[in-house]
């Protein structure tokens, strides 16, 4: 059960964290920088001084850095990328102390598509954490993920592999215009895991997703809705809401 929880808690951050370009942050046009202010709704300290989440990119649309940033203005972590060949690129995590916590290797094919992400976690000899505790070597190949595309070069399917063992993976639909509308995540057996549905406007912005998925005995309905798009139809806003959780996010985004 402690692996199950650290794939999930890892897996989810290497998700979000480690997007690793313009497009894979669903993001248009010729960004430079992208900043989230995340408020939490349930917590009123929150509400006045919200996390911030700061992503550079260069002018090739690759990212450079990510940088979070707790809501008291002190920075939780850092994501320095570097593209060491046309086929590779390193990405280098470090807490707020400059410690190093983790390396990842994204690998690409001759059309510079993404085709697998490796990561390994540095837990160190004094490590006192969960993946700490799990975990005796100081560096441990944890997590690796593989891609699959469609004709049109869309991803298709993601599959995770915990210690080169599937655990879960997640399947993504379009329509004839090549626009993300579904998502389905499922565990190594098959069984459904959650499904996620998008909605657009008539001018192609995002609007609104839905997420439902089981966590215990619970059934968990998520509604994120986008709104104040830019000329480049960029979400500006981003309001999510479930049983017990809701927050927003205000979205700036700097242009070359």
């Amino acid at each position: 059960m402690k692996n199950l929880i650290v794939f999930l808690i890892l897996s989810c951050l290497a998700s979000l964290s480690k997007a690793q370009s313009v497009k894979s942050f669903d993001l248009k046009g010729h960004v430079m920088e992208v900043a989230d202010y995340k408020y939490d709704k349930t917590d009123p300290t929150i509400l006045k001084k919200p996390k911030k989440s700061i992503s550079k990119f260069d002018k090739q649309g690759n990212v450079l850095e990510n940088i979070e940033i707790s809501s008291t203005g002190e920075v939780i972590s850092k994501s320095e990328y570097v593209q060491t060949n046309k086929k590779n690129v390193t990405v280098n995590d470090y807490d707020k102390n400059s410690k190093l916590t983790a390396t990842s290797i994204f690998v690409y094919n001759d059309n510079h598509q993404l085709i697998e992400f490796n990561e390994t976690y540095n837990t160190g000899k004094t490590d006192t954490g969960l993946v700490g505790k799990l975990f005796k070597n100081d560096r441990v190949p944890l997590m690796k993920k593989t891609y699959k595309y469609d004709k049109s070069g869309n991803v298709t399917e993601e599959d995770s592999y915990f210690r080169n063992v599937l655990h879960d993976k997640r399947v993504i639909l379009y329509n004839k215009s090549n626009v993300k509308v579904e998502e389905n995540g499922f565990d190594k057996n098959g069984t459904l895991t959650y499904k996620s549905i998008f909605k657009y406007d008539k001018s192609v912005n995002l609007i609104e997703s839905e997420i439902n998925y089981t966590t215990g005995n619970e059934n968990i309905k998520g509604i994120s809705q986008y709104s104040k798009h830019d000329k480049y139809g960029n979400w500006l806003s981003q309001t999510y809401q479930n049983n017990s959780d809701k927050w927003l996010i205000e979205r700036v985004v700097k242009y070359y």
